[in-house]
C-alpha cells in the first residue's frame, strides 16, 4: 500500500499530475483493490476537467483544497471548499458543472450560503462561531473555526477562538497549543500572550 500512501501525499500537496503515478502502481500491485480504483478514476477526473488550471502558479487554495477533499472522496467538504470557489469565480461554468457531478454523483449538496467570496465566507463563519461561543454552543462553534481553517489555513482568529473553545471545556493544553498557533501568526497580539500563559497556570495547578 506504500504506492497509495504516496499517491495520497502528493495529493494532499495538490500535486496531482505527479499522483497519477503512485497511483497506477498502486493499482497495479493489488488490481482488485476497489478503493484504489475509485481513487484512481477522481484523480484522473479532476485532471481531465481542470490540469490547465492546476498548472497555474499561484492558483487559489479552496480551489485546490476542494478538488483535494474530492479525490480523497471527503465530499461534503469538497463542496465547501468549491462553492467558496465559485463565490470567487460566479462565471466559472466549469466549476458549476462539477460541483453539478459531486453533487449527482454523491448525494451531497452543495449549502448555497457558503458560494460566497472567500473572505466573506471565512467573515460569516467567524460572527457565526461568535454567536455560538456566546450562547455556549461550544460544538457548533468548533465546527465553523475548523470550516474557516479549510478555507484560510493562516487564519489567526480561527485558531485564536478554538483555543478559548478548548479553555472553556476545560482542555487546558489543547487550548495553550491552538493559542501558540494563533500566536506565530499574529505575534503583536498581546492578548494571545497572556491566554497562554493563563493555559500554562491552569496545566502546572493542575498536575499539583
Amino acid at each position: 500500500m506504500e504506492f497509495y500512501k504516496d499517491a495520497r501525499g502528493y495529493v494532499n500537496t495538490y500535486e496531482f499530475a505527479a499522483a497519477v503515478g503512485s497511483i497506477h502502481q498502486a493499482a497495479q500491485f493489488d488490481p482488485s483493490s476497489v478503493e484504489i480504483k475509485a481513487y484512481d478514476r477522481r484523480l484522473e477526473r479532476v485532471l481531465e476537467l481542470f490540469d490547465d488550471r492546476i498548472r497555474q502558479e499561484n492558483q487559489s487554495h479552496v480551489f485546490l483544497e476542494g478538488l483535494s477533499k474530492y479525490i480523497a472522496a471527503e465530499y461534503q467538504t469538497a463542496l465547501l471548499c468549491l462553492g467558496s470557489a465559485l463565490g470567487n469565480w460566479p462565471l466559472d461554468d466549469r466549476l458549476q458543472r462539477f460541483i453539478g457531478e459531486i453533487e449527482k454523483e454523491t448525494g451531497y449538496k452543495l449549502d448555497r450560503n457558503n458560494v460566497r467570496p472567500t473572505p466573506e465566507l471565512v467573515s460569516l463563519k467567524l460572527e457565526k462561531a461568535s454567536e455560538n461561543f456566546n450562547e455556549n454552543r461550544l460544538t457548533e462553534a468548533m465546527i465553523l473555526c475548523r470550516e474557516v481553517i479549510l478555507l484560510e489555513p493562516d487564519n489567526a482568529l480561527a485558531y485564536k477562538r478554538m483555543g478559548s473553545i478548548h479553555f472553556a471545556q476545560g482542555n487546558f493544553e489543547q487550548a495553550r497549543d491552538l493559542w501558540r498557533q494563533a500566536l506565530a501568526l499574529e505575534p503583536e497580539d498581546e492578548e494571545l500572550t497572556r491566554f497562554v500563559q493563563l493555559a500554562e497556570e491552569k496545566m502546572k495547578r493542575g498536575k499539583k
